[in-house]
């Protein structure tokens, strides 16, 4: 009788580590998969992002605007949310695209932004972040920077 009894505790204990290593077999491989999904969608927009051809064809500014004039190269529509940063020797200026506006495929595109040298210094350089649409999903791209001068 007690031959049984030891050797049902040994089945219940070699039961119970192989459903503890299932479980951890399934948390390990939820989590290695949503990791690599995510890691994989964030290699793809960053691709695309690199894929991108966009040109600061003018940029310049004067006592009161900054000038800029964009040329999308590419059969990709840079969406609202984008975002143009002035920098000066005092302080930078953020201005986001105004709503509903964008820079259609192979289109150059004027943007003029009020802009007040008292606060903001001279200006030394324009960045521009494009928004753009990826699968569905509206990105954010990193920023391209160029020099700006007096109009």
């Amino acid at each position: 009788m007690r031959a049984s009894k030891r050797s049902v505790s040994q089945v219940v204990a070699t039961v119970l580590l192989v459903l503890i290593v299932i479980f951890l077999i399934a948390i390990i491989s939820l989590w290695s998969i949503n990791f690599l999904r995510k890691n994989m969608r964030e290699s793809r927009e960053k691709l695309y992002c690199e894929q991108l051809e966009l040109a600061i064809r003018q940029s310049c500014y004067n006592e009161s605007m900054v000038r800029i004039v964009i040329k999308n190269i590419k059969d990709v529509v840079i969406e609202q949310g984008s975002m143009i940063r002035v920098e000066g020797d005092k302080a930078d200026l953020e201005i986001p695209f105004e709503p509903f506006f964008t820079i259609d495929a192979f289109r150059s595109e004027q943007i003029d932004i009020p802009y007040d040298k008292d606060a903001i210094g001279n200006a030394k350089s324009v960045m521009f972040f494009p928004n753009t649409k990826f699968e569905g999903r509206q990105i954010s791209c990193p920023g391209m920077k160029n020099e700006i001068e007096p109009c």
